[in-house]
């Protein structure tokens, strides 16, 4: 099931299979084997590890992401469509025997041992601009998504492995979470209450 709309089909319990640094190619299996080229990421990736594979219109067509905890699996036959809600299955250390299961947002991936960031949001109505619609069109994005990341960049929503969050929001990376932190504080630092000396 896709969870984005630039994505075409993400694939879960994907194994990275082999690395051929030579060539630069992945393979990965996951009921099929699939060889995708990719540049300087393979230094990050080992294999044996399990992922979501996400193939699409991506940047670079596809992406690869290990779960942060290796013992994760989907367990879809437990999703909860009624409430939106994906489920996943802790597997004991020996690989076989679930721990326990767990609920997320779909497209939302449990971090170490389980953990996530209980979603805590409030709702807010704006309204967009023909101006920024047409900016968001011309880098093809949507403004939902441009809008989540800026907030998870100024709030610094960075660890996908310790503390994932059911809400889905993650910050684009640290340089991304500087240069909004350094936005928001040029703009908005004046208003800052301050403690007294």
């Amino acid at each position: 099931m896709a969870t984005d709309s630039r994505v075409v089909q993400d694939y879960y319990d994907v194994e990275l299979l082999r690395i051929d640094a030579h060539n630069g190619t992945l393979y990965f299996v996951g009921g099929h084997l699939l060889k995708l080229s990719r540049r300087d990421e393979l230094r990050w990736w080992r294999v044996g590890e399990i992922g979501v594979l996400r193939l699409g219109v991506m940047p670079h067509g596809w992406g690869w992401r290990p779960y942060p905890d290796q013992r994760m699996r989907r367990a879809p036959e437990r999703d909860d469509s009624a409430s939106d809600r994906w489920a996943w299955k802790l597997l004991r250390a020996d690989g076989r025997r679930v721990d326990r299961y767990l609920l997320t947002k779909v497209g939302v991936i449990p971090g170490g041992n389980g953990s996530l960031v209980r979603q805590d949001l409030e709702t807010v109505t704006i309204d967009l601009p023909r101006e920024f619609r047409e900016l968001c069109r011309a880098y093809r994005q949507q403004p939902t998504v441009v809008l989540r990341a800026f907030i998870a960049d100024v709030c610094s929503f960075k660890n996908l492995a310790k503390g994932p969050r059911n809400d889905g929001y993650c910050s684009l990376g640290s340089e991304e979470r500087r240069l909004a932190q350094d936005y928001f504080s040029r703009a908005h630092g004046m208003y800052t209450e301050h403690e007294g000396p």
